[in-house]
């Protein structure tokens, strides 16, 4: 039997909701041999889907799609979907059906309330592995009338101990005395103390939790005139548990006959609740990464906007940062929160003495809590906690940032406060790790496309595409300020001589020293590009002729004093120019070029 793992071994419930991100809807396919089927499961009002695991592909039938209110003109995930269609507790209840078949199961059947057309119906869902494969089908069904029967025959049972014991938690029923007459299957001892607490609460005796060690917090709602709710987190079996404790005065037509106290144990929801929270602002927060990659010029401009969310997802994180790895491995900060100016500026450290690294130790695939850090560190890195901005460090999450194989830099947060940071946030933490690796990963590959379209790899200046805009730009500059610049064709001289005699490594040699010369010796409004082989242009700003020509003098002696060494041969970098002048001497490119190439082999002449 197959066992399919597409979600993930052994996943949690947070990074099943995640991966439902990746997970992409579609109508479903009607081919020749399912057409009837789905058409007759449709028009039964059975919905119809399939999931292709090694697709990462949902197909839905149309029923699906008319409960769902699905609106395919656009992109839909399975994540969006469970978070239009469930509330926060069936989300919970539909995640751990997921990873029931992530841990190996082969088909289940379950019951959820979906909102659709703005009500909230009951549909049971069964699911299926199909044999020998790891992909799934399953139907969902409208049961709504199934539970309004059923409920209408719970109403007319007469026997309320038959209610009781069928209720699967802890369930206590007095007489108005405080005799209990009642208690099913699930009681404890506990429980029964606790009624006749909460009882001398009811009636004015004020819990006084300090009392009572055993009992962290108590909270009391009213529901109505018989009913009251308590929220109260106690220790029962040496775990800390959270009760939601409801007492319902049963009445007999207007009469008061008992008490009853039914016990839910929310220990696991409120866990749970707290965790989708925070995992729908992760993921909020992770949408609004990849728009941003798209539109920023910078990283910096990217880090600084996560660092300022960051501490929503994680309320624990006081201060963050990004830290980045130069040339000697020497850790900076290039983008930060909660930091004073003066600190994030001296801050310079090798990362081989951080204590990062000793968390690390060279396992860059994940993030780690690190704990007790004064208590740990303070006597190997003394230096940790000389500052003047007035924290300490300790407790912090570390995150490798690893590009290309390699470490490239590090995302941290830290408290003052000590063992603040758990499970779910380290699972966040290394979700957000893997988006900004993807972040910069894209980032530089969106980069440098842009270079690549506007650079001469050879020489790192600009290439002959982007002179044709720089022209356009400087052309209106001067049109609209009456103003003129100066046209210069460069050509190496000799440069085929130089490629027969010594080969074409030293002929770039000789391409790359003038590039580089020239480029540094312009102003800051001037622009020199490589047009191809062995030929440049020149754009300077407002100069004259003969101002530009000392310059360009001043160049030629500058190449001649700085001899290429190549295999024990000196070679001389030597170029003849023209220059021209707009509008004067032309207005297009054309123009100015072939006035340009006319005064150049003038001068070579």
């Amino acid at each position: 039997m197959v066992r399919s793992k597409n979600l993930g071994e052994s996943m949690s419930l947070d990074n099943c909701l995640l991966k439902l991100n990746n997970i992409k809807v579609f109508p479903i396919r009607k081919t020749d041999e399912t057409h009837y089927m789905i058409t007759a499961f449709d028009n039964s009002e059975v919905g119809y889907f399939e999931y292709h695991s090694d697709k990462k592909v949902m197909y839905v039938s149309d029923y699906i799609t008319e409960i769902c209110e699905l609106n395919f003109s656009e992109e839909i995930t399975l994540f969006e979907i469970v978070n239009n269609i469930f509330n926060k507790q069936e989300q919970f209840s539909f995640l751990k059906e997921v990873k029931a078949f992530v841990d190996g199961s082969d088909s289940r059947t379950y019951n959820l309330s979906i909102s659709s057309n703005n009500k909230m119906r009951m549909f049971e869902f069964a699911v299926k592995r199909v044999e020998h494969s790891s992909n799934y089908v399953g139907t969902m069904r409208n049961i709504d009338a199934i539970i309004s029967r059923n409920d209408l025959f719970s109403n007319t049972s007469t026997q309320l101990d038959v209610v009781f014991r069928s209720i699967p938690l802890p369930v206590y029923y007095y007489d108005l005395n405080g005799n209990l007459l009642f208690e099913n299957m699930y009681q404890k001892e506990e429980f029964a103390t606790m009624n006749m607490l909460i009882e001398k609460h009811v009636h004015g005796d004020k819990l006084n939790v300090t009392q009572y060690p055993w009992i962290h917090f108590f909270e009391m709602t009213h529901y109505s005139s018989t009913h009251n709710k308590f929220e109260i987190h106690f220790d029962l079996n040496q775990n800390t548990t959270l009760y939601m404790i409801h007492r319902v005065v049963i009445q007999n037509g207007i009469d008061e006959v008992g008490l009853l106290y039914l016990y839910e144990d929310v220990t696991d929801v409120h866990s749970d609740d707290k965790q989708l929270n925070k995992l729908i602002k992760a993921n909020e927060l992770i949408i609004e990464i990849k728009d941003l990659v798209d539109q920023v010029n910078d990283l910096n401009s990217m880090y600084n906007y996560l660092l300022s969310k960051i501490h929503i997802v994680i309320p624990s994180a006081k201060r963050a940062c990004v830290l980045r790895l130069d040339s000697d491995d020497n850790m900076f900060i290039t983008a930060s929160y909660g930091f004073a100016e003066e600190y994030v500026n001296s801050v310079k450290l090798p990362f081989s003495d951080s204590f990062a690294n000793s968390s690390l130790r060279n396992d860059y695939s994940k993030s780690v809590i690190l704990n007790d850090i004064q208590e740990k560190y303070s006597v190997l890195y003394p230096d940790i906690n000389e500052n003047t901005s007035g924290f300490t460090f300790e407790s912090n999450m570390t995150a490798p940032l690893v590009i290309n194989g390699a470490l490239y830099g590090l995302l941290s947060v830290d408290s003052d406060q000590n063992n603040v940071f758990d499970a779910i946030d380290l699972n966040l933490f290394d979700y957000l790790k893997v988006q900004i690796e993807r972040a910069i990963v894209k980032y530089k590959t969106i980069s440098r496309v842009k270079r690549n379209s506007i650079i001469d790899p050879l020489t790192g200046i600009f290439n002959r595409r982007h002179l044709m805009d720089l022209f356009e730009q400087y052309s209106d500059d001067a049109q609209q300020l009456n103003s003129k610049f100066a046209f210069v064709l460069f050509d190496i001289d000799k440069l085929k001589k130089i490629n027969d005699s010594f080969g074409h490594v030293a002929g770039d040699k000789v391409i790359k020293q003038f590039a580089f010369t020239v480029s540094n010796q312009i102003r800051e409004t001037d622009i020199i590009a490589r047009i191809g082989g062995d030929e440049f242009i020149g754009l300077f700003w407002n100069i004259s002729k003969e101002v530009l020509t000392s310059r360009i003098k001043g160049w030629q002696e500058l190449l001649e004093l700085e001899t290429i060494d190549y295999e024990n041969n000196k070679i001389v970098t030597k170029f003849s120019y023209g220059i021209s002048v707009y509008p004067d001497e032309g207005k297009t490119f054309e123009e100015l070029l072939k006035e340009s190439d006319t005064k150049m082999y003038t001068q070579k002449l």
